[in-house]
Order: C-alpha cells, then structure tokens, then sequence
C-alpha cells in the first residue's frame, strides 16, 4: 500500500477511534444521569453481542464499528494481508473479547440492580472524566504500538503478534481496572 495512502489512513483510524470514545463517554454519561447504568450496560451489551455474533457469521471483520467505514474496511483489508495466518487468530481474539465483555454486561445489567441515585452531572463527572482521560491515554498507546507494530513488520516477523498482544493488553489492563475499581470505591464512599 502507499505510504501516503496508509498515513491517511492511519490518521482516520485515530480520529474515529478517539471520536467513538468521547461519543460513548457522552451517551454513558447521558443515560446513567437520565436513566441508570443498568440501562447503559443493557443496551451496550446487546449491541457488542450483536456485533460478535455477526462476525462469528461472516467471513470477514467488517462487523465492527469500524467495517462500516469504507475506509476502515481497506485498511482491515491491509491488515489481513499484512498479517496472513494470525490475522484469523486477531480476529478470533476479538471475536471472543466482544462475546466476554457483552455477556458480563448483560449479567452485570440483570443481576447488580442498583437503587436509582441522585447524583449530579458534577459528580458524575469527577468519575467519569478521569476515566476517560485513562481510557483515551490506554487505546492511543496501544493502537500506535499496533499500528507501529503492523506497518514495520512483514508477515513473518508478525507471526506469534496476537499472542504478544494479549499478554501486554493483560499487563497493562488488570493494573488499570484495578486502578479504576478502587477509585470508584473511593469516589462512590466519599461522596
């Protein structure tokens, strides 16, 4: 691929990965303050398992957020190619997150009822902000390590990437939830 094409590319992965972000952190902030978590993680996790199950049928990646963009398909496209055999094990991997992480939200929205709070969007958002700047941190570092990763190396140097991948997104992921678990406690019994 050309090296322009590909920096355009790039730049428009970021932009619309920072831009579902800040999107998602608005409704999250919406429906909690106008509804209840129990709604969001409802309707969140109906969407992921929807998505996921339309990837485990199709053939093909576009099923995500980001296959919707034409774009985005040419460079899920470029990746695959980049990628070969591993691309399938990538795509499983995210296959089987999307289907963790929508059934934990469907458990969680079903059994961890909650009592509706009065909490004002100003406290709502010395939670939510802090998290979001974590969130926003945690993704960049993590796309421009896959994205540096991906468009220097050759489909031979990138073979056992998907398993590297996970490990460092565990290394860096339990500290963070952790992190933001415990900071929730401490914000919710401080309140």
């Amino acid at each position: 691929m050309d090296v322009l094409r590909l920096r355009k590319l790039r730049t428009t992965q970021f932009i619309l990965v920072n831009s579902f972000i800040l999107i998602a952190t608005i409704l999250f902030t919406f429906i909690i303050h106008v509804y209840s978590l129990a709604v969001f993680q409802r309707t969140l996790g109906v969407i992921i398992l929807i998505l996921a199950v339309m990837n485990i049928i199709s053939k093909t990646l576009n099923y995500n957020l980001f296959g919707l963009f034409p774009a985005m398909r040419e460079l899920i496209t470029y990746e695959a190619k980049k990628l070969g055999k591993e691309f399938t094990k990538v795509r499983w991997t995210q296959v089987s997150a999307q289907l963790f992480v929508a059934l934990m939200m469907l458990a969680q929205s079903f059994f961890m009822q909650l009592p509706p709070t009065l909490i004002t969007i100003q406290d709502m958002m010395l939670f939510t902000i802090p998290v979001l700047l974590l969130t926003i941190i945690g993704i960049n570092i993590s796309l421009v390590y896959h994205v540096k990763k991906i468009d220097k190396g050759t489909t031979e140097s990138l073979k056992g990437y998907n398993s590297k991948s996970i490990l460092i997104g565990l290394a860096i992921g339990i500290p963070l939830g952790l992190l933001s678990i415990i900071a929730s406690f401490l914000i919710v019994a401080f309140m």
